[in-house]
């Protein structure tokens, strides 16, 4: 006989249920956390962080509370902001390469004339 005790907890939050989330949040999460809902709509999260159920079950709420509140503050871009954030980050991109490439020839060179 083990003296084990199974202290890890799972959470199931049923999400269409839940009234006081309004419904473009409710498909954020949907979205966001596609993996852990259910078929049924439950929203399954499990905490095994330390040995005592209570603050593993504690962990799971503040998961939950986690994965709503990004859900809520999500920014929605609209894709002409969208389109211009990846462009300059493609150009921050090639700025970069150019730099490390330059500095590469440059580190070839003077080994080249020690």
């Amino acid at each position: 006989m083990s003296d084990d005790i199974k202290s890890g907890v799972e959470v199931r939050f049923h999400v269409p249920s839940a009234k006081w989330i309004p419904e473009s949040i409710k498909s954020q999460i949907g979205k966001k956390e596609m993996s852990r809902i259910t078929k049924d709509g439950f929203l399954v999260i499990s905490s095994s962080k330390t040995r005592l159920q209570i603050l593993n079950q504690a962990d799971c709420l503040e998961k939950i509370r986690t994965i709503v509140w990004e859900a809520a503050n999500e920014k929605q871009d609209n894709p002409e902001k969208l389109k211009l954030r990846l462009d300059e980050e493609k150009s921050k991109f090639l700025r970069m390469k150019k730099n490390e490439a330059f500095k590469n020839s440059y580190k070839k060179g003077t080994e080249n004339y020690i």
